[in-house]
């Protein structure tokens, strides 16, 4: 299931504890499933027929920071961010199969959505005034610390940009900069 230098990593960890005092999830949260050495577990019950990506097991591997001061430690030489990167690319592929997950992605990749996004927003925000007052919130931000989107797009209100012409000069208050 796992590519074969991946399951070389796998082995290679010892289960040691020098990782955890690397790793900076482990630190914050003392969680053994948020240390390096609790996420290979997981991916060990993971391959040996425990195939549910529970909420834990995804907010384990989406927590890691993938910083590696946990391979930098590791006496065995395992790659572990390797590993968890691929846990990673696993948990996306099944919880963001849902439209709903993937459409605002989608909509990212696209430079046409992009730039009609917008003006259908602007245009729902004119037509059906939202009561910014009620007090509703966008996960833990007030709807009204939010700011309202503008009458014209930005690029409309910057004069065009001429591409620089003729000699460049360097402008520095360092002494003997440029070097001559």
């Amino acid at each position: 299931m796992l590519p074969d230098h991946l399951t070389e990593d796998f082995s290679k960890c010892l289960k040691c504890p020098v990782c955890q005092p690397a790793c900076q999830t482990y630190k914050l949260t003392r969680m053994e499933g948020h240390s390096p050495r609790g996420r290979v577990q997981m991916v060990k019950d993971y391959l040996e027929g425990d195939p549910s990506l529970s909420k834990g097991l995804a907010e384990a591997f989406m927590s890691c920071l993938i910083c590696e001061p946990c391979v930098a430690a590791c006496p065995s030489g395992a790659h572990l961010e390797r590993l968890f990167e691929n846990m990673r690319v696993k948990i996306n592929e099944t919880v963001s199969s849902k439209p709903v997950k993937k459409a605002p992605f989608a909509a990212l990749n696209n430079p046409i959505l992009m730039t009609i996004g917008p003006r259908v927003a602007r245009s729902g925000m004119d037509v059906v005034p939202f009561p910014r007052h009620l007090g509703f919130s966008l996960g833990n931000i007030p709807l009204d610390r939010l700011p309202s989107f503008n009458k014209k797009p930005f690029r409309n209100s910057v004069a065009r940009m001429n591409a620089a012409a003729g000699q460049v000069h360097f402008n520095s208050s360092m002494p003997g900069y440029p070097p001559e």
